[in-house]
């Protein structure tokens, strides 16, 4: 403004006046035009602005803001809770509201749950476990060799999966050989399902006894699972493991429930060798244990909304009594707890699973890599999800591998698949 100021002057003095030298440097009547009308811009400019500023701050543009005039932290308080401006410590916390509003009322013992997005803590590229036998390379459009697959993309594969367990005792994957349209599919019978079509009219089955077919919604209640729901339910196809899936007379229904079993249960397989190279074991240790009659099983899972969910709040949980638990959901089902203890509200994207770790696991590592607990509370809204448990054979002898060291108390007398199934 100095500058402009002095420039203005400049322009407008006689040639003749003692500031006239200090234009002869710019070489003219067309420079010194040029000048002024430079000058008498920027000081209309200055004008302007000094205008605006007035305009902005009222009668007094000069006056100048006291530097405790706003706190940031007081608006924000203020804002986030309302009333008066208040300091964080003496505001109630975020996360003691947030646990209000879940459980309704004043319940203090209710565990303060954070949300876990597919990005965090662990989002794990398992392409590596594909792409030769699946034929389905991700980089490059499958330009890149099956060596460089197995070698250095299957290296950080593998430290991923190690950092996800010991960090957080559970893991989001994606790259898998599951497409969308493979979940899509399901999630389309699963709809005409719950609208109560007439081709899914069939005799429901016991909750209990693992039978494959229909169950219709109701209060299946088990620990960690107070949800109401139901869905369809089926076994490996061919298996001899407990009775025979129960199939309703729906077009394409039992093609898309095979077909997404199939790759899934390939999606576990390929786990179960990433685990065992994670350890230094035999590339088949662990995928021995599986055969032709596995006891998996593949679940369609429907939760409808309901009215009392704020006021249903459990300190139970449970865990998979197999290998994995794969999840994939339309809404957040799962609340998990990590390494830390602490319970998580769980978020899948498309194409994307959440894996759980299962007993069986836990026991065959002697309690190296713990089973993951979880639970599915109920909800103002409907929500829907795919669950697919990954177990071993039903007589499958599960005890520490010798890798492992010696077996810890709790896992010292060796239990079957069977009976992991049966304590459920």
């Amino acid at each position: 403004a100095k500058i402009a100021g002095r420039m203005l002057a400049r322009a407008r003095a006689p040639l003749g006046s003692a500031s006239a030298h200090l234009l002869r440097p710019l070489a003219g009547t067309g420079a010194r035009q040029r000048a002024a009308s430079s000058a008498t811009a920027v000081a209309s400019s200055n004008t302007l602005s000094c205008r605006n500023e007035k305009m902005r701050l009222g009668a007094q543009p000069t006056r100048k803001l006291s530097s405790e005039a706003f706190s940031l932290d007081d608006l924000l308080e203020k804002n986030k809770y309302g009333g008066e401006a208040k300091s964080a410590k003496n505001a109630a916390s975020l996360e003691s509201l947030m646990g209000k509003h879940r459980y309704g009322g004043d319940k203090n013992q209710a565990a303060i749950i954070k949300d876990i997005a597919p990005e965090y803590p662990h989002d794990i590229d398992v392409g590596p476990l594909f792409c030769i036998k699946a034929n389905r390379c991700f980089l490059d459009g499958g330009k890149r060799c099956g060596q460089y697959q197995s070698g250095n993309r299957n290296k950080g594969m593998l430290q991923d999966l190690h950092t996800a367990s010991s960090e957080s005792g559970f893991f989001f994957m994606h790259s898998t050989i599951v497409e969308d349209y493979d979940l899509t599919v399901l999630y389309d019978h699963m709809s005409d399902l719950d609208r109560g079509h007439a081709k899914w009219e069939m005799e429901p089955v016991a909750q209990g006894d693992e039978g494959r077919g229909f169950f219709p919604v109701g209060d299946h209640a088990k620990a960690g699972i107070p949800a109401k729901h139901g869905g369809f339910r089926m076994g490996k196809p061919g298996s001899t493991y407990s009775v025979a899936n129960a199939w309703p007379q729906r077009e394409r229904f039992q093609e898309d429930m095979e077909r997404y079993y199939d790759k899934i249960d390939h999606v576990a397989d390929q786990l179960l060798k990433a685990f065992a190279d994670l350890f230094g074991l035999e590339s088949d240790a662990l995928q021995k244990l599986r055969s032709a009659n596995s006891a998996s099983d593949l679940e369609l899972l429907q939760f409808p909304g309901d009215e009392e969910a704020a006021n249903v709040y459990t300190e139970e949980y449970r865990t998979a009594p197999g290998v994995f638990a794969l999840f994939n959901h339309t809404e957040p089902i799962l609340q998990v707890q990590d390494v830390k203890g602490e319970w998580c509200n769980v978020r899948v994207g498309s194409e994307r699973f959440v894996v759980l770790i299962g007993e069986a696991l836990e026991r065959l590592t002697n309690g190296a890599v713990p089973a993951t607990k979880f639970k599915i509370t109920p909800a103002h809204h409907e929500r829907q999800a795919i669950k697919f448990s990954a177990r071993l054979d039903p007589t499958a002898l599960i005890a520490p591998l010798p890798d492992f060291g010696d077996p810890l108390p709790q896992y010292a007398t060796p239990v079957t698949q069977l009976d992991l199934l049966e304590r459920k």
